[in-house]
């Protein structure tokens, strides 16, 4: 029987508003499900350096008798592999720092003949030799403008460790930023349009803000923002729009918030004088910067907001009573206007809470473990995923499993108890396409690769989120 488009489309939106309807208004799948067992039996493989890109997700795993070496997923059983084995027998190639152009994914690594950096396009044996002698400086790369722009050293210049680039095709060293054999150490990369912002030391200004355009007379201090050789020690920097937000110290106000802006930066001073109220754990959401502040010190660490402007610049609700801190911590944008994070009021203990921004608007989602902590900062990652929250957290009975929430108590549940004898630990939460991505604990399986169906149609006729129909379910 012939089905016309119009009422195939019809039918898969009657399906998926009634699947919205069964599900609690919400349309996402209920049953995690093993990918592989990548190091067969109880024992774990052991999945880092965790990367999403080009469709993909690339990782690096233990698989005994390979050692550790790249693998990826599409997030099927049958494309979930290693790309190659770069060293033979037991010994580990260590792929680390991903980082797409376009199809192609640069990472470091050590294979059996070279140290260096490679790339792939996550294809059975499809790796390639890009930079040879090479070793990279901390795990962080960042795409700028049809490069990848990395820190570190090549074998035989004394490990001088520096700023440099690659197309995948030709890598060279961007600047000698700290002349000599001594290493500049550039950190924490954020791209913004054209302009590349990291902190770095030229063994004169100590640890200062950088910026760079992809060449050496392009890549410059931005300001000596400490005065002399100590250093303002520039952290949590945030791309917010086209402008960079971050903390540092002058030496005269202490730790604040900084902007950046068009290569200038100023000064938000949060707490007057030289103890500083402090901008920790930076996210954009929308064109804002949430973060936990001290405040003007009356007050503990608390959740804040800014606009880049001194006037809107403020606490969003003082969480924790008196000098007791909130413990604001993971920091997550569902949409541009909400987001999620933990917090401790001093009565529930650290817990999921919501916010639009304003102080009304912000509270604890559910008091998910009674008894104690539901979530903290080691074992709980917050992840948006098709107009929802995924996270880890412990109800006190089943231990650190995988949760849900769409900023409601009601809709605030538990979605599989992955290891019913213990804690699943779910980590490592990526998004690829339709599936939540992540790492668990079974006690028949180990530490290993799961998935997360978090549409329930995605036929081609729709987006693929069906909270868009949530307002018709009674």
């Amino acid at each position: 029987m012939h089905v016309s488009h119009q009422w195939r489309r019809q039918i898969a939106v009657g399906l998926t508003l009634a699947a919205c309807c069964l599900t609690g208004a919400s349309g996402w799948a209920d049953d995690p499900y093993l990918l592989l067992d990548i190091n067969p039996g109880t024992d774990h493989s052991y999945i880092s350096n965790v990367y999403a890109g080009g469709g993909l997700l690339f990782f690096r795993a233990y698989r005994p008798g390979s050692g550790y070496e790249p693998w990826r997923s599409d997030g099927t059983t049958a494309g979930t592999f290693m790309i190659e084995e770069m060293r033979a027998g037991t010994n580990s190639s260590l792929p680390a720092a991903w980082c797409a152009l376009d199809r192609d994914v640069i990472f470091s690594a050590a294979s059996d003949t070279d140290t260096g950096l490679f790339v792939t396009q996550g294809v059975a044996s499809d790796v390639t030799l890009v930079k040879t002698g090479f070793a990279i400086w901390g795990t962080e790369s960042v795409a700028m403008g049809g490069q990848v722009y990395l820190a570190g050293s090549e074998v035989g210049d004394g490990g001088d460790k520096e700023l440099w680039k690659t197309d995948g095709a030709t890598s060279v060293r961007v600047k000698d930023i700290n002349p000599g054999a001594v290493s500049s150490y550039p950190e924490d990369l954020v791209a913004i349009g054209t302009t590349l912002y990291f902190t770095a030391n030229d063994g004169t200004h100590g640890v200062e803000l950088w910026s760079s355009d992809g060449t050496a007379a392009g890549t410059s201090l931005v300001q000596d923002i400490y005065p002399g050789l100590l250093p303002s020690s520039p952290d949590d920097l945030t791309a917010v729009g086209d402008r960079l937000f971050m903390q540092a110290d002058d030496g005269a106000h202490g730790g604040e918030l900084w902007i950046v802006e068009s290569g200038v930066p100023s000064l938000i001073d949060i707490r007057p004088g030289g103890n500083g109220g402090g901008a920790g754990g930076i996210t954009a959401v929308g064109d804002l910067a949430y973060f936990r502040s001290l405040g003007d010190g009356t007050t503990g660490a608390e959740l804040w907001r800014s606009d880049g402007t001194d006037v809107g610049t403020y606490m969003v609700k003082e969480i924790g009573p008196g000098n007791q801190p909130g413990y604001v911590d993971l920091i997550t944008d569902l949409d541009g206007t909400v987001l999620f994070f933990i917090a401790d009021d001093g009565v529930h203990g650290s817990e999921l809470w919501r916010s639009d921004g304003t102080e009304t608007g912000t509270w604890m989602v559910r008091d998910i473990n009674p008894a104690g902590d539901g979530l903290n900062s080691v074992n709980s990652e917050i992840v948006e995923a098709g107009g929802a929250v995924y996270f880890s957290a412990d109800d006190g009975i089943h231990g650190f499993e995988l949760w849900r929430s769409d900023g409601t108590e009601f809709g605030t549940q538990l979605v599989a108890d992955i290891n019913p004898s213990g804690n699943g630990y779910p980590g490592n939460l990526t998004v690829i396409d339709h599936q939540l991505l992540f790492t668990a604990t079974h006690p028949d399986y180990g530490n290993e690769l799961w998935a997360l169906d978090v549409c329930v149609f995605c036929d081609g006729f729709e987006s693929g989120d069906c909270t868009a129909w949530a307002t018709a379910c009674p």
